[in-house]
């Protein structure tokens, strides 16, 4: 019926424009198998002729790429079919040899075109990533630590005792930090009580608090800003200087200070200091008050920083890519 509708078309004066064209003589191996990729839009005719000139009969099968079936024929030592496209797409014409013997034939494919819309067979680049396997890889990872680095409790004499009676109403304090600081913190009180000073500080427990912040990845600062302070009774003045400032305060010489990590008047409280440098650091403090002493409780909290190599498993990219056979327009 096919094979009608073609001579019919030529007869009523169709004019068909030659799209692809295969003419050859073939061998075919025992087994082997030859493929043909002929481009067709709708209402294109493809003309298949095959004749044997030696050898065994074969198999014939057409599909729509990539897997759709159209027809097959077994067995032949002499074909002529005439395909009608009624659906646009790369036609796989396979042909393949069953017998255990060579065989030979000439092959004429003809794909024509009778609306006036041709086209052509191209090829596209098609990449794919699966990932088909996992593996186990060394990953190193960095970790933040509270850690308490300093404790500090001392006395300071009132001003005047400190003028009249050669007692000191200021102390230096070195911070000796551990590498890898990321930023520190210390943490302040002060009470003519000296039982009242040591309980403040053991029951606060600012390491704990600032542990648990760290593991949730919670905004240290923002969450140190909302905590209660350690209580405290009496005010102080409190600097924090570095190595050549400290150098002008033992020898009573006027010195600068970083006023974002410095406190006067203060009480109590948690001070975040931003490491920038490795140079050392002190902190001075000064009791300011004219009749009283004071007992005084510092501890130095350091955020460091630490690596850890840990195992994990991660799935392996399998990047392929092939080239695709697809139907493209000629005008």
């Amino acid at each position: 019926m096919t094979r009608i509708l073609f001579l019919l078309l030529i007869g009523f004066g169709f004019k068909a424009l030659g799209q692809t064209t295969y003419k050859e003589k073939i061998t075919l191996l025992t087994h082997e198998e030859k493929v043909y990729e002929v481009p067709g839009a709708d209402g294109d005719a493809i003309h298949i002729e095959l004749d044997r000139i030696s050898g065994s009969k074969i198999d014939m099968e057409v599909t729509i790429y990539p897997r759709r079936p159209f027809f097959h024929e077994d067995n032949f030592k002499k074909l002529s079919r005439i395909i009608t496209v009624t659906r646009r797409g790369v036609y796989i014409i396979k042909l393949s040899n069953p017998d255990n013997k060579e065989a030979m034939y000439d092959v004429r494919i003809v794909s024509n075109n009778y609306t006036g819309s041709p086209v052509t067979l191209d090829h596209k680049l098609v990449v794919d990533t699966t990932y088909a396997y996992k593996t186990e890889q060394l990953s190193t990872i960095k970790k933040l630590e509270a850690t308490s680095v300093q404790n500090e409790k001392f006395y300071l004499n009132s001003r005047s005792n400190a003028y009249l009676k050669g007692g000191k109403n200021s102390v230096l304090v070195p911070v000796n930090l551990p590498e890898n600081t990321k930023e520190w913190y210390y943490v302040f009180t002060a009470s003519r009580d000296e039982s009242e000073v040591k309980q403040t500080l053991n029951s606060f427990n600012f390491v704990s608090a600032l542990s648990g912040y760290i593991k949730e990845d919670k905004d240290l600062q923002s969450a140190i800003s909302s905590m209660a302070s350690p209580p405290g009774a009496e005010i102080c003045d409190i600097y924090m200087v570095d190595e050549k400032n400290a150098k002008l305060f033992n020898e009573d010489e006027d010195y600068t200070y970083n006023i974002d990590a410095s406190r006067e008047n203060y009480k109590s409280g948690v001070v975040t200091v931003k490491k920038t440098n490795k140079e050392k650091q002190y902190l001075v403090i000064s009791n300011p008050d004219n009749l009283h002493g004071i007992h005084i409780a510092v501890e130095v909290v350091a955020v460091i920083e630490t690596e850890a190599v840990i195992t994990k498993k991660v799935s392996m990219p399998v990047i392929t890519s092939q080239k695709i056979p697809v139907v493209k327009d000629l005008n």
